[in-house]
């Protein structure tokens, strides 16, 4: 039996989604495993997933605080952040007695600096997956906030730490440590995991979905954080286009052409990605990975004066078909004039291979083999 601890940034549900992928395609290769998840992701986001999973629900990291879906907090970032790494090593102490327990193989990090740090002062091997480094986002906000050195020449040698590293395209930025890079990690759809029929499944889903398969679909997903949507009398007029958005209600409902679902409900994200004519959603990496690798076209909604907006919108207008959506014509509804052309632009990818395959196969080859 293998057992690796896996850190996982509570950032959102991004670093979770790609961290799931890759633990998929590593108990696909090896039944003979167990995976402990150290974060503050809810234990629901993984219900879906029929993975060997234990959870020790602990803070890991800070991240970035958010205001909503689209604006962050600076200065309680900051206070978060001189608060969790002020005495990082009684945090360790309280680590010890569930991971040293556990007897890991190995640890892995996404992106969670003290986990490397954690794991090379108990002399265990350590990975390091990500597409940006904490400290590279927090060097975009240097100029305003002093505060943010010491913390980044911390975070800096904690990523100097990890035994192996990879960097997951869309990357942000440069790393100073040899790195492995990878194609796009995404979560796979249920019936490519469960092996059953695509159509099949497709048509089952389009059924629970109650939606009409010759009418185009549209995926309205702000990357699980819940929002709500004043412009629902505004999509039925487009009754030729079905809308399915989760995470904007406390509950289900279907109403004309729209499909609201809740922030957690049955419905998995990347099967609604599957049967989607085209994704509307914020610039995000997990977002973008599943649009990507299902093929799809994309809408996607830049954060302004975030620092991972442009090398995100840089991969996409290089390697997919996307159309920009201003965030205030998102609130005002005045995206639904864009959508002919959305639907109608050409689909130009180059098939890749998954990059959770990617990772499975150099970490079965150099840490469980």
């Amino acid at each position: 039996m293998k057992k690796i601890v896996w850190f996982i940034s509570a950032h959102g549900f991004g670093h979770a989604a790609r961290s799931t992928a890759i633990m998929e395609a590593l108990y696909e290769r090896h039944k003979d495993i167990e995976f402990l998840i150290v974060s503050e992701i809810p234990e629901w986001f993984f219900e879906q997933n029929d993975l060997p999973l234990t959870f020790f629900k602990t803070k890991t990291d800070v991240g970035l605080i958010q205001k909503d879906a689209f604006f962050e907090d600076i200065p309680a970032t900051l206070e978060h952040l001189n608060a969790f790494y002020f005495n990082v090593h009684s945090r360790f102490h309280y680590w010890d007695e569930t991971i040293l327990a556990f007897k890991p193989d190995f640890i892995v990090s996404d992106i969670c600096p003290a986990a490397l740090h954690y794991a090379d002062s108990r002399h265990i091997p350590s990975v390091l997956i990500e597409n940006f480094t904490w400290n590279w986002l927090y060097e975009f906000y240097a100029d305003y906030f002093d505060d943010f050195a010491p913390i980044n020449d911390y975070l800096e040698s904690c990523w100097k730490k990890a035994h192996l590293h990879f960097r997951m395209e869309p990357v942000c930025g440069e790393t100073k440590s040899p790195a492995q890079l990878i194609n796009p990690v995404s979560r796979k759809p249920r019936w490519l995991i469960n092996h059953k029929d695509e159509e099949i499944s497709k048509i089952q889903l389009q059924k629970e979905l109650q939606l009409d398969a010759s009418k185009k679909t549209i995926l309205l997903t702000m990357g699980g954080v819940p929002m709500q949507f004043n412009f629902y009398d505004e999509l039925k007029k487009y009754s030729h286009i079905q809308f399915i958005i989760p995470g904007a209600h406390e509950r289900i409902y279907f109403e004309d052409n729209i499909r609201v679902l809740t922030h957690h409900s049955s419905f998995y994200h990347p099967d609604l990605v599957a049967i989607s004519d085209a994704v509307i959603a914020k610039v995000g990496y997990s977002t973008i990975a599943e649009v990507h690798n299902a093929q799809k076209r994309l809408g996607f909604v830049p954060r302004d004066h975030f620092r991972e907006t442009e090398p995100l919108v840089s991969f996409v207008k290089r390697q997919m078909s996307g159309l920009t959506i201003h965030h205030k014509d998102l609130s005002s509804g005045k995206w639904l004039t864009q959508l002919d052309e959305l639907l109608h632009m050409p689909i130009h990818f180059q098939t890749k291979e998954n990059g959770a395959d990617q990772i499975a196969n150099t970490l079965i080859n150099d840490f469980i083999n």
